[in-house]
């Protein structure tokens, strides 16, 4: 029912009971049982009724046109929040209302665009534990109960989850939001996507951090590289004369013979860093590289109580690598994997997979996945996102230099490849090198 109309049938109701009301007072207090009593009588007697019976009339019009104005108040404010709703689904921002327990209430269409999902699927879940990674959940509760006494909120960066698993780090602000006793039943939440940016720092940064490497490695290297020849040339003197043939003697001469080798090791991952020692790639069988990296890599575990399997790989394709920086590579992971577990086992495996991840048979086209797991003690989240920077390391300083995963990191970029990195905490690591096939 339209509202002039509820205005107008209130207002007559009005009229006609508050007057009906006096006249059957008057026509009570003035009548004795026994004589009826003509109405017309009474008006004459009350001429003040005949401006009573036109209440219903009065105040009738009145209602009604108080009901208009209503009914145009209430539809100029029908039309203002349409068009402010209407701005807000296609405003670029991300704009997202929760109450206070944090279930969405509505959003538009970038907080879908952020999410990968329609609004149905967001409106009624909880913005915190459905959307908000894990371990960032309890920090930002805290920081909304806060809001409530602050009022207002700005430039919080939350990761957000997507639809398919992927994160996106969101930039928001946010007010309280009042109901018309002026309460709080929730907050207003106005984002950014910051993604792209974050991704575009951490790419500089990277970037800044290999030219600060070959500056380094310039002026250096090729000094610590002389020294270390002169190093393992009296080794190998040392091994061969008679008098260090004792067993005390033999251990003490392995031992600095292994930290030439350890030392050798850095300079070449400085130098790949630093493009002083360009890759040298050649097309070899996949099944050989994997049959000649196993055998070092079973001499590198021995010393721990882990076992270490390879995975059979008999696919006949090939790939076109350097492989003395691709047995540097699998090398590393292969240690990195057996520091991380005191005991258990590390299972490495190739496949060929298409580009969808399909494995196909044979020297179908595709990529050729090399992948060490452990059942180690896993990298939390916040680690896992830097593990790739040069210098970044969870290791003590005496165990890592923080370039092992750089290394392999970049190995797979001038192959044409990539690297993944996929952890659980208490369930272990698994670190994929993507090299792409040879052409046929």
């Amino acid at each position: 029912m339209k509202t002039w109309l509820k205005f107008l049938l209130t207002g007559t109701l009005i009229g006609l009971v508050f007057p009906g009301a006096a006249l059957v007072w008057i026509l009570y207090v003035l009548n004795e049982p026994q004589t009826p009593v003509n109405i017309w009588q009474v008006h004459e007697a009350f001429p003040l009724l005949f401006i009573v019976d036109l209440a219903p009339l009065v105040l009738g019009i009145s209602f009604l046109i108080l009901g208009l104005e209503v009914g145009k108040l209430r539809a100029a404010r029908s039309l203002i929040e349409e068009e402010y709703m209407g701005a807000l689904s296609v405003a670029n921002i991300p704009i997202i209302m929760i109450r206070i327990g944090g279930m969405v209430e509505g959003c538009n269409e970038a907080v879908e665009k952020i999410l990968g999902l329609p609004s149905v699927e967001i409106v009624g879940k909880n913005i915190l534990t459905d959307f908000v990674r894990a371990d960032a959940q309890d920090e930002i509760e805290k920081l909304f109960i806060n809001l409530l006494q602050t009022k207002e909120l700005h430039n919080l960066e939350i990761p957000l989850i997507d639809a398919v698993g992927n994160i996106k780090l969101v930039l928001i602000s946010a007010k309280v939001r009042l109901n018309p006793l002026k309460k709080v039943d929730g907050f207003v939440i106005f984002g950014q996507d910051i993604t792209q940016l974050r991704n575009q720092e951490t790419e500089i940064n990277r970037k800044q951090q290999l030219a600060i490497i070959g500056q380094l490695t310039g002026g250096v290297v090729h000094d610590l590289n002389n020294m270390l020849n002169i190093i393992a040339g009296n080794i190998r003197f040392l091994k061969e004369e008679p008098a260090y043939k004792d067993t005390d003697s033999e251990e003490l001469i392995e031992d600095i013979e292994s930290a030439a080798i350890d030392a050798v090791e850095l300079i070449n991952r400085l130098l790949s860093f630093s493009r002083e020692r360009p890759a040298a790639p050649s097309e070899m069988p996949a099944k050989t590289i994997m049959e000649e990296t196993e055998k070092l890599a079973r001499r590198l575990i021995k010393e721990h109580d882990i076992l270490l399997t390879f995975d059979q790989f008999n696919d006949d394709v090939r790939v076109n690598i350097d492989f003395v920086w691709f047995k540097n590579c699998l090398l590393n992971l292969i240690n990195n994997a057996a520091d991380s577990m005191k005991a258990g086992t590390i299972t490495v495996a190739a496949s060929v997979e298409t580009s969808s991840g399909t494995k196909v048979a044979g020297s179908s086209p595709g990529n050729l996945c090399v992948s060490v797991t452990d059942e180690g003690c896993g990298i939390p989240d916040a680690e896992l996102a830097r593990v790739l920077e040069p210098f970044y390391t969870t290791k003590s300083p005496d165990q890592g230099t923080g370039l092992g995963l750089a290394m392999v990191d970049k190995f797979c970029q001038e192959s044409g490849g990539y690297c993944t990195i996929s952890s659980e905490i208490d369930i272990g690591t698994k670190v994929s090198m993507i090299l792409p096939l040879a052409n046929e």
